[in-house]
Order: structure tokens, then C-alpha cells, then sequence
């Protein structure tokens, strides 16, 4: 009689429940009081997450299920953290979760295509948010980048940045569609020269996107977004010199503008002597980094106390909070979930059968990359501090939306490229 081998448990079953673990894990941690008096938090934050992280499979496969049981892992973080800085804006969070995880699943039956046969339409709708910060927008950190309304706050370079996807790409797959050198699905490996009549307003708009946020003397954002237009010329299959060149004259640039506001420069000043910058910025870097040695590997738990000691430290740096109070291991196990969302988001593009996906799904994954990246960088003292948010981790309503478009699309290409493998009708084994 033959012995059939022993067949282990499938780990990707578990996935609804990933988020749902990583907020009663981290609650324990820092007591069984704390951990008892949110109890229905974590019940209500545990099935909610269950739900979607299960939805996404049904819709996009075990890929999508990974994808959103990360982005829910990265909000229980952003719940933790959100507890050891500002209690009484648990609930608030609790909330965005919800809605930017709602946001990612309707993304997935938004016909993306059809919106980006009107690039020109994004490209507007991005600049208008840009600048009703300059007319009737606050200042905040040194830039004018925030819309308050009552008691909301509202940064529209979050949003803008979406939108300013959507044109680019949308513009690259239309010089594509009418003629330009190489194949809409041939992506970096076969080189093309789109026409100019697309290349040219994509890139003056991204230019003048880029030259409104300095505008706003928001720098950090400027620079992301200008960033990403030779990542999307890179993923549309251009030439690596043009982008090489693209990004040297960014930087060239960025040092320049960096001289002319006065917020900048005190920010590479606190980087480059926090001792000797106390008063202005070098104690948050100071307080940051001493997170680290602080917590150690495991934490310090119950004795959390990074929320306070840091300024900002639930919008700059969640993860000197995290550090602190979970140690090394909680931060590489965030940091890890924010590669599982990018390399999954890479992977969906680089499986894309036409460009257009290809690059609004693979400018997803760079950005999500880029904005873990720089706030990472600036929190171990690599760069300056930029006061970009970490995706889903750092506070703020904005963004949390924002990024659940962005793990939309994500889900989005997942989808499409699931219909395209298996015939109508088919069920996944």
C-alpha cells in the first residue's frame, strides 16, 4: 500500500486573521490592563480585517489576500502607535483603516482605462489641489501644503500625487497607442521612443506639479514627485540614460531650492549637528535615534514613554514609538510588511499585459517604496527628516486614503491579470 506523503497546512489560510494578531500581539505587550480595555477595538479591528483581507482573496487571488493582510498589519502598527503618542485618536485611526481599505476594494472594480483615455482631465484635477493650498491653505512644518476645515485637516499633495500617476501614465499609453517605437507590453527589456506630442505634456505637467509644491516650500513632496516621472518613464520601457539624467538634474536641483528656505535648511543643519541644534529640530533627531538603543531587541513594553519624549513622533517617526516600545524585532517586522506590499505590487506589474497597468501599478509600488524609504533613512540619521508619512503607520487621515488607492490599484492589476489567465467560468484551484 503506498504511503502518501504528509501534506502541511496551507500558512496563506492564516492570512485574515495576520492583522488582527499583530494589534492584540502588540497591545499584550504593553500589558494585559492595556490590552483588556481595548478588547472591543481589537474585536471590531480583527474582523473587519478578516473581512477585507478575505474579500481581496475571492477578488484577486492568494496574492491580493497577501497584499491586504499586509496593508491591514501596517495598520495595527499605525494603531499602537497612534496609542502611545495620542490615545484619544485610536478611535480616529480605527476609522481610516476602514475607510481606506474600503477605498482599496472599490478601486478594484473602478474602470481604471476608461479614466485614463482623459489624462489630460487628472493632470488638471492634481494641479487645482496643488494650488488651493497657496490661496486659502495653513502652514505647517514650514510648508503651506494643508486645508483646514473646522476641526479637519486636509493635504491635497496626497491626493495629487494619485492623480499625477494617473496622468503620466495615461499619457506614456497613449504616445504608445499611436505609434511609438516598441510594444505596449515589452516594459524595460525592449527600449522605445514614445512620440513627443505624449512625452512633452507629461513632462511639463510633472514639472509644474513638482514646481507647485515648491511653492508650498514642500520640498520632500516635490522631490517624490519628481522622483516618480523616471521610474514611470523606466517601468514604460524608456532608456535608462534619460532617466539617469532625469535624476541628476533633480538632484542638482533639490541641493538649490534646499539653500532657499529657511525650514529646509534648518532641517540639514539639526541632521548634520543635532547636539549643537537642540532648539531646532536636533532634539527630535536625537530622541529618534536614541529610540533605537533604548528598546533594544524586544522593548521596553509596558514602560512606553517614546510617544511623548519625541516631537511629532506619531507623524515623523512611528517608528522611534515602535522601537521603544517593541524593539528591533517590531520594526523589522513593519518594515518587512511595507516590501511585502511593494515586491507585491512589483510582481502584478511586471505581469501586466499593457502598459497602462504596468506603469500605474508599478509607480504604486515605487511610491509606497519611496515614501518607507526616506522617513526610514531620516529616522536612523541617513538623510534629513522630510516629515513624510510612513504608509498606514504614521497619522494622518490623507494619506491612510491615499495609500488605499494606491493598494487599489495594486489589487486592481492582480484582478485583471487573474481574468486574462484562467477562461470565464474557470474556478481557481
Amino acid at each position: 500500500m503506498p504511503i502518501r506523503p504528509r501534506t502541511l497546512p496551507d500558512p496563506a489560510g492564516a492570512l485574515p486573521l495576520l492583522p488582527g494578531m499583530v494589534l492584540a500581539g502588540g497591545l499584550a505587550r504593553l500589558g494585559v490592563a492595556a490590552l483588556g480595555s481595548h478588547l472591543p477595538l481589537v474585536a471590531g479591528f480583527a474582523l473587519w480585517s478578516a473581512g477585507v483581507v478575505a474579500a481581496a482573496w475571492m477578488a484577486c487571488g492568494r496574492e491580493g489576500a497577501r497584499l491586504m493582510a499586509a496593508a491591514g498589519g501596517l495598520a495595527a502598527g499605525g494603531l499602537l502607535v497612534a496609542r502611545g503618542t495620542q490615545p484619544e485618536q485610536v478611535a480616529t485611526q480605527a476609522l481610516l483603516w476602514l475607510g481606506s481599505s474600503g477605498l482599496a476594494l472599490v478601486a478594484t472594480a473602478v474602470p481604471w482605462r476608461r479614466l485614463a483615455r482623459y489624462p489630460r482631465t487628472a493632470g488638471l484635477a492634481s494641479l487645482v489641489l496643488l494650488v488651493l493650498p497657496l490661496a486659502v491653505g495653513v502652514e505647517a512644518g514650514g510648508a503651506r501644503a494643508w486645508l483646514r476645515w473646522g476641526v479637519l485637516h486636509f493635504q491635497p499633495a496626497e491626493v495629487a500625487r494619485v492623480l499625477a500617476i494617473l496622468f503620466v501614465a495615461g499619457l506614456l499609453a497613449e504616445g504608445v497607442g499611436r505609434g511609438g517605437r516598441g510594444s505596449p507590453a515589452a516594459g524595460i527589456e525592449r527600449p522605445w521612443r514614445p512620440d513627443r506630442a505624449a512625452m512633452l505634456p507629461a513632462g511639463a505637467g510633472w514639472l509644474l506639479l513638482a514646481a507647485v509644491l515648491v511653492a508650498q516650500r514642500d520640498l520632500g513632496g516635490a522631490a517624490l514627485l519628481y522622483g516618480l516621472l523616471p521610474a514611470a518613464w523606466l517601468l514604460a520601457g524608456g532608456r535608462w540614460l534619460t532617466a539617469a539624467a532625469a535624476v541628476g538634474l533633480g538632484a542638482a536641483g533639490a541641493v538649490g531650492l534646499a539653500t532657499l528656505f529657511h525650514h529646509a535648511t534648518a532641517r540639514v543643519a539639526a541632521w548634520a549637528d543635532p547636539w549643537g541644534q537642540l532648539s531646532t529640530g536636533g532634539y527630535q533627531v536625537l530622541q529618534g535615534l536614541a529610540s533605537l538603543r533604548l528598546g533594544g531587541l524586544w522593548g521596553v513594553g509596558a514602560r512606553l514613554t517614546a510617544g511623548s519624549a519625541v516631537p511629532a513622533a506619531a507623524t515623523d517617526l512611528p517608528l522611534a514609538v515602535i522601537a521603544e516600545g517593541a524593539g528591533l524585532v517590531a520594526v523589522l517586522g513593519i518594515l518587512y510588511l511595507e516590501w511585502w506590499i511593494v515586491d507585491g505590487g512589483l510582481r502584478a506589474a511586471g505581469r501586466a499585459q499593457d502598459l497602462l497597468t504596468r506603469v500605474l501599478t508599478g509607480s504604486a509600488a515605487l511610491l509606497w517604496g519611496l515614501e518607507t524609504l526616506v522617513p526610514v533613512a531620516g529616522w536612523l540619521g541617513v538623510v534629513p527628516l522630510t516629515g513624510l508619512p510612513l504608509p498606514l503607520v504614521s497619522r494622518g487621515g490623507t494619506a491612510l486614503l491615499a495609500h488605499g488607492i494606491l493598494l487599489g490599484w495594486m489589487l486592481w492589476a492582480l484582478r485583471a491579470g487573474r481574468g486574462r489567465r484562467r477562461p470565464s467560468g474557470a474556478c481557481e484551484a
